[in-house]
Protein backbone atom coordinates (compact mmCIF):
# COMPACT_ATOMS: atom_id res chain seq x y z
CA UNK A 1 0.00 0.00 0.00
CA UNK A 2 2.73 2.37 0.54
CA UNK A 3 4.51 1.28 -2.55
CA UNK A 4 0.90 2.70 -4.55
CA UNK A 5 0.62 5.79 -2.15
CA UNK A 6 4.34 6.78 -3.14
CA UNK A 7 3.68 6.19 -7.23
CA UNK A 8 0.50 7.90 -6.82
CA UNK A 9 1.33 10.93 -5.17
CA UNK A 10 4.53 11.24 -7.94
CA UNK A 11 1.92 10.67 -10.78
CA UNK A 12 0.07 13.85 -9.05
CA UNK A 13 3.23 15.91 -8.87
CA UNK A 14 3.40 15.25 -11.88
CA UNK A 15 0.01 16.76 -13.09
CA UNK A 16 0.30 19.17 -10.66
CA UNK A 17 -0.18 23.04 -11.73
CA UNK A 18 2.89 25.73 -11.83
CA UNK A 19 1.93 28.42 -9.85
CA UNK A 20 2.73 28.99 -6.44
CA UNK A 21 -0.35 28.84 -4.37
CA UNK A 22 -1.61 26.14 -6.11
CA UNK A 23 1.60 24.25 -5.38
CA UNK A 24 1.40 25.31 -1.49
CA UNK A 25 -2.40 24.13 -0.94
CA UNK A 26 -1.49 20.85 -2.91
CA UNK A 27 1.37 20.19 -0.32
CA UNK A 28 -0.14 20.91 2.36
CA UNK A 29 -3.35 18.47 1.41
CA UNK A 30 -0.39 16.05 0.72
CA UNK A 31 1.18 16.12 4.28
CA UNK A 32 -2.62 15.39 6.04
CA UNK A 33 -2.59 12.60 3.56
CA UNK A 34 0.70 11.39 4.25
CA UNK A 35 -0.35 11.32 8.15
CA UNK A 36 -3.09 9.28 7.27
CA UNK A 37 -1.13 6.61 5.56
CA UNK A 38 1.12 6.10 7.62
CA UNK A 39 -1.38 5.61 10.65
CA UNK A 40 -3.15 3.24 8.60
CA UNK A 41 0.37 1.38 7.69
CA UNK A 42 1.39 1.14 11.40
CA UNK A 43 -2.07 -0.14 12.22
CA UNK A 44 -2.49 -2.49 10.23
CA UNK A 45 1.12 -3.87 8.40
CA UNK A 46 2.85 -3.17 11.79
CA UNK A 47 5.77 -2.10 9.30
CA UNK A 48 8.21 0.86 9.69
CA UNK A 49 5.79 3.71 9.07
CA UNK A 50 8.05 6.44 10.61
CA UNK A 51 10.78 5.57 7.52
CA UNK A 52 7.72 5.63 4.62
CA UNK A 53 6.88 9.17 6.37
CA UNK A 54 10.41 10.87 5.93
CA UNK A 55 10.75 9.17 2.72
CA UNK A 56 7.37 10.52 1.42
CA UNK A 57 8.65 14.30 3.01
CA UNK A 58 11.50 14.08 1.11
CA UNK A 59 9.84 13.06 -1.75
CA UNK A 60 7.31 16.15 -1.20
CA UNK A 61 10.27 18.62 -0.17
CA UNK A 62 11.82 17.83 -4.11
CA UNK A 63 8.77 17.89 -5.48
CA UNK A 64 7.54 21.26 -3.80
CA UNK A 65 11.00 22.76 -5.16
CA UNK A 66 10.17 21.41 -8.63
CA UNK A 67 6.77 23.23 -8.66
CA UNK A 68 8.11 26.44 -7.61
CA UNK A 69 11.17 26.73 -9.95
CA UNK A 70 8.20 25.75 -12.80
CA UNK A 71 6.41 28.38 -11.83
CA UNK A 72 9.18 31.28 -11.34
CA UNK A 73 10.30 30.13 -15.18
CA UNK A 74 6.69 29.90 -16.45
CA UNK A 75 5.89 33.25 -14.37
CA UNK A 76 6.69 35.89 -17.95
CA UNK A 77 4.99 32.65 -20.33
CA UNK A 78 1.91 33.40 -18.00
CA UNK A 79 1.98 36.97 -18.07
CA UNK A 80 2.41 37.22 -21.76
CA UNK A 81 -0.34 35.16 -22.14
CA UNK A 82 -3.04 37.19 -19.62
CA UNK A 83 -1.61 39.69 -21.65
CA UNK A 84 -2.98 38.36 -24.65
CA UNK A 85 -6.17 37.08 -23.43
CA UNK A 86 -6.86 40.59 -22.59
CA UNK A 87 -6.10 42.29 -25.91
CA UNK A 88 -8.47 39.50 -27.66
CA UNK A 89 -11.15 40.60 -24.55
CA UNK A 90 -10.90 44.28 -25.91
CA UNK A 91 -11.28 43.18 -29.41
CA UNK A 92 -14.07 41.54 -28.78
CA UNK A 93 -15.54 44.70 -26.54
CA UNK A 94 -14.76 47.40 -28.78
CA UNK A 95 -16.48 44.94 -32.02
CA UNK A 96 -19.31 44.83 -29.66
CA UNK A 97 -19.82 48.76 -28.87
CA UNK A 98 -19.41 49.35 -32.53
CA UNK A 99 -21.93 46.94 -33.93
CA UNK A 100 -24.40 48.02 -30.84
CA UNK A 101 -24.07 51.82 -31.78
CA UNK A 102 -24.75 50.72 -35.65
CA UNK A 103 -27.71 48.72 -34.39
CA UNK A 104 -28.90 51.51 -32.48
CA UNK A 105 -28.56 54.74 -35.00
CA UNK A 106 -30.09 52.47 -37.73
CA UNK A 107 -33.09 51.08 -35.40
CA UNK A 108 -33.40 54.15 -32.54
CA UNK A 109 -36.67 54.46 -32.78
CA UNK A 110 -37.83 51.03 -32.79
CA UNK A 111 -35.47 50.77 -29.70
CA UNK A 112 -37.23 53.36 -28.38
CA UNK A 113 -41.44 53.41 -29.21
CA UNK A 114 -41.13 49.72 -28.59
CA UNK A 115 -40.45 49.76 -24.78
CA UNK A 116 -42.79 53.32 -24.62
CA UNK A 117 -45.17 51.80 -26.14
CA UNK A 118 -45.67 48.47 -24.25
CA UNK A 119 -45.55 50.46 -20.86
CA UNK A 120 -48.47 52.74 -22.11
CA UNK A 121 -50.42 50.01 -23.00
CA UNK A 122 -49.84 48.03 -19.55
CA UNK A 123 -50.03 51.09 -17.18
CA UNK A 124 -53.66 51.66 -18.94
CA UNK A 125 -54.37 47.89 -18.77
CA UNK A 126 -53.70 48.15 -14.64
CA UNK A 127 -55.91 51.66 -14.51
CA UNK A 128 -58.61 49.40 -12.73
CA UNK A 129 -56.62 48.49 -9.73
CA UNK A 130 -55.04 51.88 -9.52
CA UNK A 131 -58.97 53.29 -9.18
CA UNK A 132 -59.36 50.71 -6.40
CA UNK A 133 -56.11 52.17 -4.47
CA UNK A 134 -56.97 55.90 -4.85
CA UNK A 135 -60.42 55.94 -5.55
CA UNK A 136 -61.57 56.20 -1.73
CA UNK A 137 -58.71 58.96 -1.57
CA UNK A 138 -60.23 61.39 -3.71
CA UNK A 139 -63.12 63.32 -1.96
CA UNK A 140 -65.45 65.65 -3.11
CA UNK A 141 -62.59 68.28 -2.30
CA UNK A 142 -59.67 66.45 -3.32
CA UNK A 143 -61.54 65.82 -6.47
CA UNK A 144 -61.91 69.31 -7.21
CA UNK A 145 -58.25 70.41 -6.56
CA UNK A 146 -57.30 67.48 -8.96
CA UNK A 147 -59.40 69.41 -11.77
CA UNK A 148 -57.95 72.56 -10.76
CA UNK A 149 -54.34 71.25 -10.81
CA UNK A 150 -55.39 69.43 -14.34
CA UNK A 151 -55.96 72.10 -15.68
CA UNK A 152 -53.48 74.31 -14.71
CA UNK A 153 -50.72 71.62 -15.85
CA UNK A 154 -52.18 71.55 -19.20
CA UNK A 155 -52.38 75.39 -19.66
CA UNK A 156 -48.79 75.36 -18.83
CA UNK A 157 -47.71 72.90 -21.28
CA UNK A 158 -49.45 74.77 -24.06
CA UNK A 159 -47.72 77.64 -23.56
CA UNK A 160 -44.67 75.93 -23.19
CA UNK A 161 -45.40 73.91 -26.39
CA UNK A 162 -45.59 77.39 -28.22
CA UNK A 163 -42.56 79.28 -26.64
CA UNK A 164 -40.56 76.73 -28.09
CA UNK A 165 -41.84 75.59 -31.21
CA UNK A 166 -41.08 79.49 -32.00
CA UNK A 167 -37.80 79.74 -30.61
CA UNK A 168 -36.60 76.24 -32.59
CA UNK A 169 -38.24 77.53 -35.78
CA UNK A 170 -36.92 80.64 -35.34
CA UNK A 171 -32.83 79.62 -35.17
CA UNK A 172 -33.54 76.69 -37.54
CA UNK A 173 -34.41 79.48 -40.58
CA UNK A 174 -31.84 81.78 -39.40
CA UNK A 175 -29.38 78.85 -40.06
CA UNK A 176 -31.07 77.98 -43.35
CA UNK A 177 -30.67 81.48 -45.13
CA UNK A 178 -27.37 80.78 -45.97
CA UNK A 179 -28.43 78.01 -48.29
CA UNK A 180 -30.18 77.77 -51.51
CA UNK A 181 -33.52 79.21 -51.70
CA UNK A 182 -35.15 75.52 -53.22
CA UNK A 183 -33.16 73.76 -50.07
CA UNK A 184 -34.36 76.47 -48.02
CA UNK A 185 -38.32 75.73 -48.51
CA UNK A 186 -37.37 71.87 -48.26
CA UNK A 187 -35.87 71.98 -44.95
CA UNK A 188 -37.42 74.21 -43.05
CA UNK A 189 -40.86 72.55 -43.32
CA UNK A 190 -39.26 69.53 -42.23
CA UNK A 191 -42.26 66.97 -41.87
CA UNK A 192 -40.74 65.46 -38.43
CA UNK A 193 -40.33 69.02 -37.04
CA UNK A 194 -43.54 70.33 -37.81
CA UNK A 195 -44.82 66.67 -36.32
CA UNK A 196 -42.93 66.54 -33.28
CA UNK A 197 -43.93 70.08 -32.25
CA UNK A 198 -47.85 68.99 -33.55
CA UNK A 199 -47.51 66.18 -31.20
CA UNK A 200 -46.62 68.36 -28.10
CA UNK A 201 -49.90 70.72 -28.72
CA UNK A 202 -51.83 68.16 -29.46
CA UNK A 203 -50.77 65.79 -25.78
CA UNK A 204 -50.95 69.53 -24.28
CA UNK A 205 -54.82 70.28 -24.86
CA UNK A 206 -55.21 66.46 -23.91
CA UNK A 207 -53.82 66.82 -20.20
CA UNK A 208 -55.88 70.31 -19.92
CA UNK A 209 -58.90 68.12 -20.86
CA UNK A 210 -58.47 66.05 -18.21
CA UNK A 211 -60.07 68.95 -15.68
CA UNK A 212 -63.97 68.30 -17.29
CA UNK A 213 -63.74 64.35 -15.82
CA UNK A 214 -67.14 64.20 -14.25
CA UNK A 215 -66.52 62.37 -11.20
CA UNK A 216 -63.67 60.14 -8.89
CA UNK A 217 -64.34 57.29 -10.91
CA UNK A 218 -61.90 59.18 -13.83
CA UNK A 219 -59.25 59.53 -11.18
CA UNK A 220 -56.82 56.60 -12.12
CA UNK A 221 -57.41 57.22 -16.17
CA UNK A 222 -56.64 60.81 -15.85
CA UNK A 223 -53.79 60.56 -13.53
CA UNK A 224 -52.19 57.94 -15.82
CA UNK A 225 -53.09 60.23 -18.84
CA UNK A 226 -51.66 62.90 -17.55
CA UNK A 227 -48.81 61.50 -16.55
CA UNK A 228 -47.99 59.84 -19.80
CA UNK A 229 -48.90 63.15 -21.59
CA UNK A 230 -46.43 65.12 -20.01
CA UNK A 231 -43.63 62.42 -19.89
CA UNK A 232 -44.19 62.01 -23.85
CA UNK A 233 -44.31 65.89 -24.37
CA UNK A 234 -40.43 66.08 -22.68
CA UNK A 235 -39.76 63.44 -24.95
CA UNK A 236 -40.89 65.43 -28.08
CA UNK A 237 -39.35 68.45 -27.22
CA UNK A 238 -36.38 66.65 -26.66
CA UNK A 239 -36.59 65.03 -30.19
CA UNK A 240 -37.43 68.51 -31.70
CA UNK A 241 -34.76 69.77 -30.05
CA UNK A 242 -32.43 66.99 -31.42
CA UNK A 243 -33.72 67.17 -34.85
CA UNK A 244 -33.48 71.02 -35.64
CA UNK A 245 -29.51 70.73 -35.12
CA UNK A 246 -29.41 67.93 -37.31
CA UNK A 247 -31.59 69.80 -39.74
CA UNK A 248 -28.76 72.69 -38.98
CA UNK A 249 -25.74 70.18 -39.80
CA UNK A 250 -24.33 70.56 -43.29
CA UNK A 251 -24.01 67.04 -44.03
CA UNK A 252 -27.62 66.10 -42.94
CA UNK A 253 -28.75 68.20 -45.05
CA UNK A 254 -26.35 67.08 -47.41
CA UNK A 255 -27.55 63.59 -46.66
CA UNK A 256 -31.18 64.47 -46.88
CA UNK A 257 -30.66 65.81 -50.54
CA UNK A 258 -28.96 62.78 -51.92
CA UNK A 259 -31.70 60.51 -50.16
CA UNK A 260 -34.67 62.69 -51.48
CA UNK A 261 -32.36 62.85 -54.95
CA UNK A 262 -31.66 58.93 -54.61
CA UNK A 263 -35.48 58.28 -53.53
CA UNK A 264 -37.02 60.37 -57.21
CA UNK A 265 -35.07 58.22 -59.43
CA UNK A 266 -35.85 54.93 -57.89
CA UNK A 267 -38.93 56.13 -58.06
CA UNK A 268 -39.08 56.80 -61.85
CA UNK A 269 -37.11 53.85 -62.39
CA UNK A 270 -39.71 51.72 -60.91
CA UNK A 271 -42.78 53.25 -62.46
CA UNK A 272 -40.93 52.56 -66.36
CA UNK A 273 -40.64 48.99 -65.58
CA UNK A 274 -44.51 48.61 -64.10
CA UNK A 275 -45.21 50.93 -67.38
CA UNK A 276 -43.10 48.71 -69.56
CA UNK A 277 -46.13 46.04 -70.48
CA UNK A 278 -48.38 48.83 -71.92
CA UNK A 279 -45.90 50.12 -74.26
CA UNK A 280 -45.79 48.54 -77.29
CA UNK A 281 -42.10 47.65 -78.69
CA UNK A 282 -41.12 45.11 -81.99
CA UNK A 283 -39.64 42.05 -80.85
CA UNK A 284 -37.25 42.39 -83.05
CA UNK A 285 -36.04 45.58 -81.70
CA UNK A 286 -35.56 43.77 -78.01
CA UNK A 287 -33.24 41.42 -79.23
CA UNK A 288 -29.73 41.11 -80.01
CA UNK A 289 -29.12 42.84 -83.21
CA UNK A 290 -25.66 40.99 -84.10
CA UNK A 291 -26.37 37.83 -82.15
CA UNK A 292 -23.52 38.00 -79.97
CA UNK A 293 -25.41 37.55 -76.36
CA UNK A 294 -24.26 41.84 -75.78
CA UNK A 295 -26.87 43.47 -73.97
CA UNK A 296 -29.48 45.72 -76.32
CA UNK A 297 -30.96 48.96 -75.30
CA UNK A 298 -34.34 48.92 -72.89
CA UNK A 299 -36.80 50.66 -75.68
CA UNK A 300 -39.41 50.25 -73.34
CA UNK A 301 -37.58 52.74 -70.73
CA UNK A 302 -36.38 54.62 -73.49
CA UNK A 303 -39.83 55.23 -74.48
CA UNK A 304 -41.47 55.77 -70.75
CA UNK A 305 -38.09 58.84 -70.64
CA UNK A 306 -39.43 60.55 -73.70
CA UNK A 307 -42.42 60.59 -72.65
CA UNK A 308 -41.27 61.98 -69.20
CA UNK A 309 -39.13 64.36 -69.93
CA UNK A 310 -38.61 66.42 -66.98
CA UNK A 311 -37.85 63.02 -64.92
CA UNK A 312 -34.60 63.96 -63.54
CA UNK A 313 -35.59 68.02 -62.86
CA UNK A 314 -35.24 66.98 -59.55
CA UNK A 315 -32.17 65.41 -59.33
CA UNK A 316 -31.09 68.37 -61.21
CA UNK A 317 -31.87 71.11 -58.92
CA UNK A 318 -30.24 68.21 -55.73
CA UNK A 319 -27.02 68.38 -58.24
CA UNK A 320 -27.27 72.69 -58.18
CA UNK A 321 -27.71 72.77 -54.32
CA UNK A 322 -24.74 70.20 -53.56
CA UNK A 323 -22.18 72.08 -55.71
CA UNK A 324 -23.73 75.24 -54.25
CA UNK A 325 -22.59 74.33 -50.97
CA UNK A 326 -19.14 73.11 -52.02
CA UNK A 327 -18.81 76.61 -53.51
CA UNK A 328 -19.51 78.11 -50.60
CA UNK A 329 -17.92 76.21 -47.70
CA UNK A 330 -15.12 76.03 -49.48
CA UNK A 331 -14.65 79.48 -49.68
CA UNK A 332 -15.55 79.76 -46.11
CA UNK A 333 -12.60 77.32 -45.85
CA UNK A 334 -14.91 74.59 -44.56
CA UNK A 335 -13.06 71.67 -47.05
CA UNK A 336 -14.87 68.71 -44.87
CA UNK A 337 -18.61 69.96 -46.36
CA UNK A 338 -17.20 70.83 -49.64
CA UNK A 339 -15.86 67.10 -49.82
CA UNK A 340 -19.04 65.93 -48.86
CA UNK A 341 -20.85 67.84 -51.23
CA UNK A 342 -18.92 66.42 -53.96
CA UNK A 343 -18.90 63.64 -52.84
CA UNK A 344 -23.17 63.97 -52.82
CA UNK A 345 -22.72 65.15 -56.46
CA UNK A 346 -21.13 61.71 -57.32
CA UNK A 347 -23.74 59.53 -55.54
CA UNK A 348 -26.52 61.73 -57.28
CA UNK A 349 -25.27 60.50 -60.53
CA UNK A 350 -24.06 57.28 -59.97
CA UNK A 351 -27.71 56.75 -58.68
CA UNK A 352 -29.04 58.29 -62.19
CA UNK A 353 -27.02 55.74 -64.51
CA UNK A 354 -28.75 53.07 -62.47
CA UNK A 355 -32.05 54.02 -62.79
CA UNK A 356 -31.42 54.99 -66.55
CA UNK A 357 -30.41 52.16 -67.17
CA UNK A 358 -29.71 50.33 -70.73
CA UNK A 359 -31.12 53.85 -72.35
CA UNK A 360 -27.84 55.32 -73.11
CA UNK A 361 -26.98 56.11 -76.40
CA UNK A 362 -23.26 56.51 -78.27
CA UNK A 363 -22.96 59.15 -80.93
CA UNK A 364 -22.43 58.14 -84.50
CA UNK A 365 -19.79 60.63 -86.71
CA UNK A 366 -22.26 60.09 -89.57
CA UNK A 367 -25.85 60.48 -88.50
CA UNK A 368 -27.14 62.69 -85.46
CA UNK A 369 -28.59 60.89 -82.60
CA UNK A 370 -30.25 63.03 -80.35
CA UNK A 371 -29.80 60.78 -76.84
CA UNK A 372 -26.38 60.76 -77.25
CA UNK A 373 -26.71 63.62 -75.58
CA UNK A 374 -27.67 63.49 -71.66
CA UNK A 375 -28.54 66.59 -69.93
CA UNK A 376 -28.45 65.86 -66.90
CA UNK A 377 -24.57 64.32 -67.24
CA UNK A 378 -23.46 67.40 -68.93
CA UNK A 379 -24.91 69.84 -66.20
CA UNK A 380 -23.40 67.99 -63.63
CA UNK A 381 -19.82 68.38 -66.13
CA UNK A 382 -20.33 71.46 -66.65
CA UNK A 383 -21.30 72.70 -62.42
CA UNK A 384 -17.83 71.23 -61.77
CA UNK A 385 -16.05 72.92 -64.53
CA UNK A 386 -17.43 76.50 -63.36
CA UNK A 387 -16.47 75.45 -59.91
CA UNK A 388 -12.90 74.35 -60.67
CA UNK A 389 -12.44 77.58 -62.85
CA UNK A 390 -13.97 79.64 -59.38
CA UNK A 391 -11.24 77.75 -57.30
CA UNK A 392 -8.02 78.19 -59.40
CA UNK A 393 -9.14 81.97 -59.75
CA UNK A 394 -8.90 82.50 -56.19
CA UNK A 395 -6.02 80.11 -55.36
CA UNK A 396 -7.77 77.41 -54.00
CA UNK A 397 -5.44 74.38 -53.74
CA UNK A 398 -7.84 72.36 -51.80
CA UNK A 399 -11.15 72.97 -53.46
CA UNK A 400 -9.36 72.32 -57.01
CA UNK A 401 -8.00 68.90 -55.79
CA UNK A 402 -11.23 67.86 -54.82
CA UNK A 403 -13.11 68.80 -57.90
CA UNK A 404 -10.52 67.20 -59.58
CA UNK A 405 -10.99 63.69 -57.11
CA UNK A 406 -14.85 64.16 -57.86
CA UNK A 407 -14.02 64.19 -62.07
CA UNK A 408 -12.31 60.93 -61.50
CA UNK A 409 -15.04 59.28 -59.26
CA UNK A 410 -17.02 60.77 -62.54
CA UNK A 411 -15.69 58.98 -64.28
CA UNK A 412 -15.58 55.83 -62.54
CA UNK A 413 -19.35 56.03 -62.15
CA UNK A 414 -19.71 56.54 -65.81
CA UNK A 415 -17.93 53.59 -67.04
CA UNK A 416 -20.23 51.23 -65.43
CA UNK A 417 -22.63 53.03 -68.77
CA UNK A 418 -24.20 49.97 -70.95
CA UNK A 419 -24.51 51.33 -74.20
CA UNK A 420 -26.17 48.04 -75.57
CA UNK A 421 -24.24 46.49 -78.76
CA UNK A 422 -21.77 49.73 -78.89
CA UNK A 423 -18.68 49.16 -77.42
CA UNK A 424 -17.52 52.24 -76.35
CA UNK A 425 -17.63 54.57 -73.22
CA UNK A 426 -18.39 58.12 -74.28
CA UNK A 427 -19.69 59.58 -71.38
CA UNK A 428 -16.48 58.51 -69.65
CA UNK A 429 -14.16 59.95 -71.98
CA UNK A 430 -16.46 63.58 -71.47
CA UNK A 431 -16.01 63.51 -67.95
CA UNK A 432 -12.30 62.57 -68.66
CA UNK A 433 -12.15 65.49 -70.66
CA UNK A 434 -13.03 67.83 -68.43
CA UNK A 435 -11.32 66.44 -65.65
CA UNK A 436 -8.12 67.22 -68.35
CA UNK A 437 -9.15 70.54 -69.19
CA UNK A 438 -9.32 71.58 -65.14
CA UNK A 439 -5.58 70.12 -64.80
CA UNK A 440 -4.99 72.39 -67.89
CA UNK A 441 -6.14 75.47 -66.00
CA UNK A 442 -4.63 74.51 -62.48
CA UNK A 443 -1.01 74.01 -64.55
CA UNK A 444 -1.49 77.72 -65.53
CA UNK A 445 -2.14 79.16 -62.43
CA UNK A 446 -1.79 76.87 -59.90
CA UNK A 447 1.16 75.48 -57.73
CA UNK A 448 3.44 72.68 -59.10
CA UNK A 449 2.02 70.36 -55.99
CA UNK A 450 -1.41 70.62 -58.20
CA UNK A 451 -0.65 69.98 -61.74
CA UNK A 452 1.12 66.71 -59.93
CA UNK A 453 -1.88 66.07 -58.11
CA UNK A 454 -4.00 66.57 -61.21
CA UNK A 455 -1.76 63.88 -63.23
CA UNK A 456 -2.34 61.67 -60.62
CA UNK A 457 -6.22 61.43 -60.99
CA UNK A 458 -6.11 61.75 -64.80
CA UNK A 459 -3.76 58.57 -64.14
CA UNK A 460 -6.12 57.08 -62.47
CA UNK A 461 -8.78 57.79 -64.75
CA UNK A 462 -6.67 55.82 -67.64
CA UNK A 463 -6.20 52.61 -65.26
CA UNK A 464 -10.02 52.67 -64.92
CA UNK A 465 -10.24 52.72 -68.76
CA UNK A 466 -7.79 49.90 -68.95
CA UNK A 467 -9.76 47.77 -66.09
CA UNK A 468 -13.07 48.10 -67.87
CA UNK A 469 -11.08 46.23 -71.14
CA UNK A 470 -11.04 49.82 -73.38
CA UNK A 471 -7.29 50.42 -73.57
CA UNK A 472 -7.89 52.46 -76.93
CA UNK A 473 -9.75 54.91 -74.73
CA UNK A 474 -6.90 56.16 -72.85
CA UNK A 475 -5.20 57.39 -76.04
CA UNK A 476 -5.88 60.95 -74.99
CA UNK A 477 -5.34 60.57 -71.77
CA UNK A 478 -1.76 59.54 -72.12
CA UNK A 479 -1.23 62.54 -74.60
CA UNK A 480 -2.48 65.25 -71.74
CA UNK A 481 0.03 63.20 -69.12
CA UNK A 482 3.04 63.61 -71.79
CA UNK A 483 2.11 67.28 -72.33
CA UNK A 484 1.58 68.32 -68.68
CA UNK A 485 5.78 66.58 -68.28
CA UNK A 486 6.64 68.83 -71.14
CA UNK A 487 5.50 71.55 -68.96
CA UNK A 488 6.96 70.64 -65.75
CA UNK A 489 10.18 70.09 -67.90
CA UNK A 490 9.74 73.79 -69.15
CA UNK A 491 8.95 75.87 -66.07
CA UNK A 492 11.70 76.38 -63.89
CA UNK A 493 9.73 76.51 -61.21
CA UNK A 494 8.45 72.90 -61.67
CA UNK A 495 11.75 71.58 -61.51
CA UNK A 496 13.02 69.61 -58.50
CA UNK A 497 15.57 71.70 -56.52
Amino acid sequence: MGLQFKLRWRRVLKASGAYKSRAREFVRSVRVRTRLAAATCQYNLNSRPKKLVSGVRRVISRKKRLVISTAVVRGPKALESARRKLAVLDRHLVGFRYRFQNRIRRHGGTVISLPIFLALVGSFLLAPFVQNSVGDYFNPERFAALRSLLGTIGGALVGATAIGFSVVMIAVQLNFARMPHGLFLRLSSDARLLGAFAGTFLLAVVVAALSIIPDAGWVALALITAAWGTLLILLLFLYGYWRALSLINPAVQLRLLVSDAQTDLQRWARRADRMAPLLEVPAQEESDEDGDGRSSHDLARVVFYRANPLWSNKAKRDVAHAVSFARRYAEQGDFEVSAAALNSVVAINTTYVAAKGKTFFASNPIFDIPDASDAFLNDTLEHLRRLAHASSERGDEEATRQIFAAMALLVQAYLSIDYGVQDTKEHAQLAAGYLTGAVEEAARRGPPDLLMEGVRFVGRSANLFLAAGHPNEITTLIEKIAAFSITGALKPDYRPV
